[in-house]
């Protein structure tokens, strides 16, 4: 079970030939079980409605719409997600660890350098977050196409 964060899923709207976009036909193909939550996907419904994303990756309101009903369709909707962590550096990134720790997911997928940053156990968010949640790996896309590759 994995938790994509919303800078994944909008590379992987944008872009279905980038690594994002393959970790998205993973989980079309049944290789990634894909866990969403109502506030992971009211945020990435905001964000890919501001002016400036809408531009840079040429985002509509259709291909937006489509892709969050292929979301709904291919992932296991988690509902409720209590709260058991706090990011401390980035509390927007809270509700992508909750989601993970309430589906029991063992992969987040994320280019977000505060995400990243939990599996350093060199820093305090870090620590805390591998001493409480050490099942759950955080991984870029890359990484995570790597790791299935391999098995």
């Amino acid at each position: 079970m994995a938790v994509f964060d919303n800078n994944v899923l909008l590379q992987a709207m944008s872009n279905a030939n980038g690594p994002a976009g393959a970790c998205m036909q993973a989980v079309r193909e049944g290789r990634i079980r894909l866990c969403v939550g109502r506030d992971l996907l009211a945020e990435f419904e905001a964000v890919a409605a501001r002016p400036l994303l809408v531009r840079k990756l040429r985002l509509t309101e259709t291909g937006t719409a489509r892709f969050i009903t292929e979301l709904l369709a291919l992932a296991e909707m988690i509902d409720p997600v209590p709260s058991v962590f706090t990011h401390p550096i980035d509390p927007k990134d809270t509700m992508v660890v909750n989601l993970a720790v309430a589906a029991g997911a063992h992969v987040i997928t994320s280019r977000d350098r505060h995400l990243l940053s939990l599996r350093d156990p060199t820093v305090p968010a870090g620590l805390e977050f591998m001493s409480r949640f050490g099942f759950i790996e955080v991984l870029t896309p890359v990484e995570l196409l790597n790791r299935l590759s391999s098995e």
